[in-house]
């Protein structure tokens, strides 16, 4: 945002990666500014790769920003810049796929079926008396099912999915064994994942972390690819509720 305000003529950081106005009121629904999303590629449990993704895409300021941070670095957390690299600008297609070693990302990968790569946080409490974890929910029909409405919730709230929300396949995994993910083939739960802000606003609803199956289908019941990104629920722009292809999340 600092990058942005240097390079635009009224001195404002641009909304597409603010998420607000210039009067400070947010943009609106629909998720359509910035996404933050880190991976580590190629089983480096270390961040490699960073992508910004936003559905109302960039302009030419908001590219000359990228431009700018990429030469200038950031500080790095043992005090030391780090360098970063501009791979480019463009639209998933250019870069999605699951070859890490061709430099694609699994993130912008094309597949009907998508699974939990970071932890789901709930946006809206599911019971009005409690916050159920993983356990109560897994115990619990009426829970499961109001836990897949709330995925099915956020998928319709962003339009490149909302025709969609109404026929997916959603398969909470409950099990103690399947709470988490596989960084660099180490199992990770989803309790190790940092799974709210330090400052800033956000709807959080508790701070259980969940994980999904989704299986994206047609009307007649027929496996239809869609494109990621997938990040959904809170903390979804800066990296909680990603989702990868079934097939690469252990890799």
């Amino acid at each position: 945002m600092g990058c942005s305000k240097k390079v635009r003529s009224d001195a404002n950081a641009s909304v597409v990666f603010s998420g607000k106005q210039a009067d400070g009121s947010p943009l609106g629904e629909g998720h359509q500014h910035a996404h933050y999303l880190c991976e580590a590629a190629i089983g480096d449990r270390r961040i490699t790769h960073l992508t910004v993704f936003a559905p109302a895409g960039f302009d030419a300021e908001d590219e000359l920003a990228f431009g700018r941070l990429a030469q200038s670095g950031v500080w790095g957390r043992d005090g030391h810049d780090l360098q970063l690299v501009l791979l480019g600008v463009g639209c998933a297609a250019d870069f999605g796929g699951e070859n890490e070693k061709a430099g694609q990302s699994k993130l912008l990968a094309t597949s009907p079926a998508w699974i939990s790569r970071t932890p789901f946080v709930l946006t809206r409490h599911l019971t009005r008396k409690t916050q159920p974890g993983r356990e109560a929910i897994a115990n619990d029909p009426k829970l499961q099912s109001a836990l897949i409405e709330a995925v099915r919730f956020e998928l319709a709230q962003r339009p490149q999915f909302q025709s969609l929300a109404e026929n997916v396949h959603i398969e909470p995994l409950l099990d103690r064994d399947l709470a988490g993910t596989d960084l660099g083939d180490h199992f990770t739960s989803w309790l190790k994942f940092r799974r709210e802000r330090l400052s800033g606003g956000g709807s959080r609803a508790g701070s259980h972390g969940f994980g999904f199956r989704l299986t994206f289908r047609d009307a007649a019941g027929h496996s239809i690819p869609v494109s990621g990104p997938i990040s959904l629920g809170y903390g979804c722009h800066f990296g909680l509720g990603l989702f990868v292809p079934s097939g690469s999340a252990a890799r």
